[in-house]
């Protein structure tokens, strides 16, 4: 994948709204709650992380696995898998 649309994939998952994360609950299929989806936006906005960069991903896979329920975090890491691969 090219480094602009990285660059843009990036961008978009730095900036994600609760929202956001709600319909691609919904799109994705995978169950999602406002609670939830605050939190995991609040581990990604302004914070610049490389979703294409396998340890900064981890990274913040782990982070997530500690306050958030690990299917959901499973299946966000799916959604980020889905991003990389361009699905």
């Amino acid at each position: 994948m090219n480094a602009f649309i990285q660059q843009m994939i990036n961008q978009k998952i730095n900036s994600v709204t609760s929202e956001e994360l709600l319909r691609y609950g919904a799109q994705y299929g995978f169950q999602i709650n406002p609670q939830q989806a605050k939190e995991i936006v609040s581990h990604f906005n302004g914070k610049h992380i490389n979703i294409f960069d396998d340890s900064e991903r981890n990274r913040v896979i782990n982070a997530l696995s500690k306050t958030i329920d690990p299917n959901l975090v499973a299946e966000v890491n799916k959604l980020f898998l889905n991003f990389i691969k361009g699905n």
